[in-house]
């Protein structure tokens, strides 16, 4: 119902970032675990310290970068 009523209004955006500093990201990371209700239960930080990073490596395998230039 929601694409019927958005359509012909509606323009879809993709927007990717990439930051390739290691100590912004394992903030990133060390910060997501803190507020994740993912890990809310999770007793021990470095045990979903580590599943993150796992899960983040599958993600990674999965995806790729887009390229787009406009010129």
């Amino acid at each position: 119902m929601l694409m019927k009523l958005a359509e012909g209004k509606c323009k879809i955006i993709f927007l990717e970032t990439i930051c390739n500093d290691k100590n912004i990201i394992e903030k990133n990371i060390r910060l997501k675990i803190q507020q994740s209700p993912d890990y809310a239960e999770e007793p021990d930080f470095e045990a979903g310290l580590e599943d993150f990073k796992n899960r983040l490596a599958n993600y990674e395998k999965a995806s790729s970068t887009v390229y787009f230039s406009i010129s």
